[in-house]
């Protein structure tokens, strides 16, 4: 059996920790481990995806239930894509902005999980109301959002192609797309809940 310390751990940078999650599951994938090893990886592995997750994590945000985009942008330039986690109830907003803290023009709207008891979740424009339902070019039904644990999901711009995912694979889960025709750069990023929700976010390098 493979056994790993956590003292050891704390000393050891954010790509060791990496590859002992790979090595870890590739033992179990190649089933090279006894059910017996596996069990007794069980709960280092548990310790040591804690750590890979803190050693990667950037940010946290936390929402109130305002409808409102009040925290600081997140600043994306150079970037196509944004990873991040997200528990709500319902109704997880993403902007993303040409100019920061620009909540009215050059943006597109990202909404997961609106609409509480009847569940859509949409890529909008600045073209009409803001909040508009029908303002919507993308809409997809569903629930997709826990109000008890953190589910991941990736937003991507390349190209003006809007897209978004589930998981924790950049390109993986795409469950809505968008080509805007006339497309701007996303040089910033903010977040919001409302409509009886409020929402803790984590956003990932």
């Amino acid at each position: 059996p493979v056994a790993f310390h956590t003292d050891v751990l704390r000393n050891t940078d954010k790509m060791k920790q990496f590859v002992i999650i790979l090595a870890c599951v590739a033992f179990i994938a190649a089933q090279t481990c006894s059910k017996q090893d596996v069990d007794d990886l069980s709960e280092e592995v548990a310790k040591l995806k804690a750590v890979l997750y803190n050693a990667f994590k950037v940010l946290e945000i936390h929402t109130p239930n305002n409808n409102k985009y009040r925290h600081k942008p997140i600043d994306v330039r150079g970037k196509s894509f944004f990873a991040f986690s997200v528990k709500a109830c319902n109704d997880a907003h993403l902007e993303l902005q040409l100019t920061p803290g620009n909540t009215r023009t050059n943006n597109y709207e990202i909404m997961i999980h609106g609409y509480k008891y009847n569940p859509k979740s949409g890529i909008r424009d600045n073209l009409g109301t803001m909040y508009a339902y029908e303002s919507a070019k993308v809409l997809v039904n569903g629930k997709r959002l826990s109000c008890d644990e953190m589910r991941p999901f990736w937003v991507s711009w390349a190209g003006g192609n809007i897209e978004v995912g589930t998981g924790n694979v950049y390109g993986c889960g795409i469950f809505m797309s968008w080509k805007d025709p006339a497309p701007h750069a996303v040089n910033a990023i903010n977040v919001m809940t409302g409509w009886g929700a409020e929402g803790d976010w984590i956003v990932l390098a």
